[in-house]
Order: C-alpha cells, then sequence, then structure tokens
C-alpha cells in the first residue's frame, strides 16, 4: 500500500508533463511510375457489339461507336490528366462524384465508375498509368445497360513494340 501511494503521484506527475502527440497529416500516395515513357502509349481495344457503327472515327486514340437503334454509345478515350478527379471531372462532365471502385488491371490502378444522365445509364472503365487515362465510357438506355459489362469485359491494352 505505502508503494502504491508513492507510485500513485508520481504516475499522475508523469501524466501531466507528457506532450499531446499528433499523427502527422495524412500524405497522398505516391502514384506509381508509368510502365510506359511519357511520349508513348497503349492502344485501348474493345470487341465492338455487332450492331454499333463507328460514328466518330479516329482521330488519334478516340473512337466513339453508336448503337443503330441510338439506345447505347461507347466512347474509347486516351488523354492525360494531373489527378483522378479531374480525369473523373472529364468523363463524367459533372461536379457530383460518380459511384466508384478502385481495383487494378494490367498491374496499373483501374477505375470503375458509375453515374446517370438523365434516363441514360453510364458506366467508364479507367486505367491508368501516370498521368495518361485510358477510358472506355458506356451509356445506354436502362434496358441496353448490359452492353457495357459485354465490353468492359473485352477492354485490353496493347503495345505494338516493334513499331
Amino acid at each position: 500500500m505505502r508503494k502504491l501511494c508513492l507510485l500513485l503521484p508520481l504516475l499522475f506527475l508523469l501524466c501531466a508533463c507528457g506532450e499531446t502527440v499528433r499523427a502527422p497529416a495524412p500524405v497522398s500516395a505516391p502514384q506509381p511510375e508509368p510502365l510506359l515513357p511519357p511520349d508513348l502509349t497503349y492502344s485501348v481495344l474493345i470487341a465492338v457489339p455487332p450492331d454499333a457503327e463507328e460514328v466518330f472515327p479516329g482521330m488519334g486514340q478516340t473512337r466513339r461507336y453508336r448503337a443503330e437503334d441510338g439506345s447505347y454509345d461507347i466512347l474509347v478515350d486516351v488523354f492525360s490528366a494531373g489527378d483522378l478527379d479531374s480525369a473523373i471531372l472529364r468523363i463524367t462532365g459533372s461536379e457530383d462524384p460518380p459511384d466508384l471502385i478502385q481495383s487494378a488491371r494490367f498491374s496499373l490502378p483501374e477505375y470503375r465508375l458509375s453515374w446517370r444522365d438523365g434516363e441514360r445509364v453510364c458506366r467508364a472503365d479507367v486505367i491508368r498509368d501516370g498521368d495518361r487515362f485510358y477510358a472506355v465510357i458506356c451509356t445506354a438506355d436502362p434496358d441496353r445497360a448490359a452492353v457495357a459489362a459485354e465490353v468492359f469485359s473485352t477492354v485490353g491494352l496493347y503495345y505494338d513494340e516493334g513499331a
């Protein structure tokens, strides 16, 4: 009991002299180094549904396809953006954040976005390599939304090393 009486005031003294230690502010995770040098890009490959036609032929790596009946659109786009938020704004055209799932594909960060544009259902599959983004965007009438899943299951990145 006597030892406890001596230790108790000492414990209070030590607790009162302690500093409040704050955790350091979170630092954003560094982006992985790009797999390709900045002057080279991958080509995005998809399986185009048989009822779609190309309506925006090749301006660089941008391609647009539309169903013959207009029930869905597919856009393939390669672009540079400083960060993910800027890329999402470019894709969705809206400040409202879309639903977002992050994973990886081809050892690169992949982001799956979904949102609505009026009555249309919108999905995007975005692969990031440094500050370069490879996006496949599908907007569809609700009864044709399954087309997006079919297209996204075929997304591939291709780099011709012989070129």
